[in-house]
């Protein structure tokens, strides 16, 4: 992403010689800056100055910590994230599991949900930081543009833990990223992510059926660099479990159970060649 777009988005201003002088500086600490300073700056910092905490969620919406011995728990040990708690609360109101899109000092920035008990609403809700400020009803007056730009940082899940000048992977649901160092999660494979294709390190891991398939096929199509499900499946001898196998978590899943260290190589199966169009 050029360094003045960068700058424009988080509402600094320059003049020539500060601009020369901070790319200059960018080039040279590229590789030491503190990702989570450079976070501080414009929308970033009004999303931090914001967002509740997981104690503000439990005193005012009543959402509890989930523990052991309970269904959430239980459904949580049974996808292989009961090691990730933090990342996760219940609603005993509502019978939803809470999945929390975490920022500095236990900040709740945004939130996916899961129904665990059949209902007439969605099984997944996504919820941005105005409406969980409107829940907690101290929704402060904000400006369109500024409550727009806000909404999309708190509803990209991992952004306040990624460094972008590693690979960064996207996936779909916020539970795979939880899988995978340095990721983000969309919510929804139908998110407009063209600003995150004008980051260098991103890369593309949606889901294996044929709507992340075909969104990475337009990934790849721009370049950039897609995983390439049906080759590793192939590969590693799990393609008769291919139906079953929709996305990361179920690939954990999957390689658990059968005693399978094809997760060792998952890195090899990235690919920004057009040919291997033929794998998605």
């Amino acid at each position: 992403m050029p360094a003045y777009k960068l700058l424009k988005d988080h509402g600094i201003k320059l003049n020539a010689d500060d601009t020369i002088e901070l790319i200059d500086y960018v080039k040279e600490h590229r590789i030491e800056a503190d990702h989570v300073e450079v976070l501080q700056h414009g929308v970033y910092a009004k999303v931090l100055e914001l967002a509740p905490t997981k104690q503000e969620l439990k005193e005012k919406l009543k959402f509890v910590d989930v523990e052991p011995g309970e269904p959430a728990f239980f459904y949580l040990r049974d996808r292989l994230l009961s090691n990730k708690l933090e990342y996760f609360m219940y609603s005993p109101k509502d019978k939803r599991l809470y999945i929390l899109n975490l920022g500095p000092d236990d900040k709740v920035i945004g939130m996916q949900s899961r129904a665990l008990v059949k209902t007439k609403s969605s099984r997944y809700l996504t919820y941005d930081l105005c409406k969980i400020l409107e829940w907690l009803e101290r929704m402060p007056e904000l400006e369109e543009e500024e409550s727009t730009n806000i909404n999309k940082v708190s509803t990209l899940f991992g952004i306040m833990q990624c460094d972008f000048t590693r690979s960064v992977t996207v996936f779909e649901g916020p539970m795979d990223r939880l899988f995978m160092n340095n990721s983000l999660a969309l919510a929804s494979a139908q998110r407009d992510t063209t600003e995150l294709d004008e980051i260098d390190s991103v890369r593309y891991m949606f889901d294996n059926d044929i709507v992340g398939k075909e969104k990475m096929m337009q990934k790849l199509k721009r370049g950039k660099s897609v995983f390439t499900w049906d080759r590793f499946l192939k590969q590693n001898k799990l393609d008769t479990y291919q139906k079953q196998i929709k996305d990361l978590n179920d690939l954990v899943m999957a390689a658990y159970n059968l005693k399978s260290t094809c997760l060792k190589t998952i890195e090899e199966y990235f690919s920004t060649s057009p040919l291997d169009a033929y794998y998605l």
